[in-house]
């Protein structure tokens, strides 16, 4: 089986290319905007290091976030047009899991990235190849995020740029729980392709894939907005 995984939720491109549940090669690029110009030369880049191409790949692994409202689009488009010309699988796992599934069986981690309007976007998870959910993935303001933190045991594993934007408030957690290296606030790509071993991340059609937004967009706020103004 040759698997493809891509995450494009931050500033940060992170693909991962898997044959036989080996992990053979992954990329991550950071870039100040958008993935869009990239992404397609770094998958065939990477395809060709291999000796194949995309019509070769029988799953896609994506990256359903939360994250980039632009970044979600950019990397689920790319992967449905692929998955609609060659008839591979599409399978989306939430960007969390990615982090969640490359460390250590019996740690925790809370991840937590700038989401931007003073919020972060945030989970905590057990981690290991079994990796789930102890709290969900939601938007949070920094301070509720991090009374969250502060009611649970100590130890847990920090990850993400949210606790370094958002220092002040989140100082208490810092002291109570161990920070990740800069290195973990990228989404992982290969970590994505453990979590896709398992069977509760079914293959999706091209039109049930959908990211995991969490809240409205700038777009939708805004005809919100005036749908208000004009009532």
């Amino acid at each position: 089986m040759i698997r493809l995984a891509i995450d494009t939720s931050t500033l940060t491109l992170a693909i991962a290319l898997s044959v036989d549940d080996v992990v053979v090669a992954t990329r991550s690029t950071w870039r100040k905007r958008g993935h869009s110009t990239i992404l397609a030369e770094g998958v065939a880049s990477m395809l060709e290091r291999q000796a194949l191409t995309i019509r070769d790949v029988e799953e896609l692994i994506i990256g359903s976030g939360p994250g980039s409202f632009t970044g979600l689009r950019v990397g689920l488009a790319f992967a449905k047009g692929v998955a609609f010309a060659t008839g591979a699988k599409l399978r989306p796992v939430p960007s969390f899991l990615g982090r969640a599934s490359l460390l250590p069986a019996g740690d925790r981690v809370a991840c937590a990235i700038d989401a931007r309007r003073s919020e972060v976007y945030a989970a905590v998870l057990h981690c290991g190849e079994d990796a789930r959910f102890i709290v969900e993935s939601n938007t949070w303001a920094p301070d509720a995020f991090a009374a969250t933190l502060d009611g649970q045991e100590p130890g847990a594993l920090l990850c993400g740029n949210g606790f370094a934007v958002y220092a002040d408030v989140m100082a208490t957690a810092k002291k109570r729980h161990r920070a990740l290296p800069d290195t973990w606030d990228a989404p992982d790509a290969a970590g994505l392709l453990v979590a896709a071993r398992r069977t509760d991340f079914p293959a999706m059609s091209v039109d049930e894939v959908e990211p995991m937004y969490i809240r409205p967009s700038e777009a939708e706020i805004g005809a919100m907005k005036r749908e208000a103004s004009d009532a």
